[in-house]
């Protein structure tokens, strides 16, 4: 067979091939590409995640991505508590007993709430990087 002769057969037989049906756009998953043009911030300041925006709406730009995406926050807290806990046993300050493994879920609320618990600078910048990058 020559060349042009298999191409033929292939295209033709390309033809008759059944088609699958194509997905509803309802079902095709969202892409976005955020680019920033100019001086756009990239990295929202803390005070920007945490404020409410508008005097009629009682939720904060965190509330509403951690509710958009419960399972990223979830799994961002608990990297955020392993953080704290290998930092202060570095420090020395780590004793855990009993009664401190009673109180850690009190003491954890902060973690869920604005994603950490001390002030300290590479803390609050994780919880900024997380809220920008979403």
């Amino acid at each position: 067979q020559s060349e042009a002769e298999r191409r033929i057969s292939f295209f033709a037989q390309s033809l008759s091939t059944p088609i699958p049906e194509p997905l509803p756009v309802d079902n095709m998953p969202t892409f976005t590409v955020m680019i920033p043009h100019y001086s756009e911030k990239i990295l929202l300041s803390l005070r920007e995640i945490i404020r409410e925006d508008e005097p009629y709406s009682r939720v904060t730009m965190l509330e509403y991505l951690k509710q958009l995406h419960p399972h990223e926050w979830d799994c961002f807290v608990k990297d955020t508590k392993i953080l704290a806990d290998e930092t202060s046993q570095f420090n020395g300050d780590y004793e855990k007993s009993e009664k401190d493994a009673q109180k850690s879920k009190i003491d954890d609320l902060p973690f869920y709430c604005i994603g950490f618990k001390s002030a300290a600078p590479e803390y609050t910048l994780r919880t900024r990087i997380w809220a920008s990058l979403r």
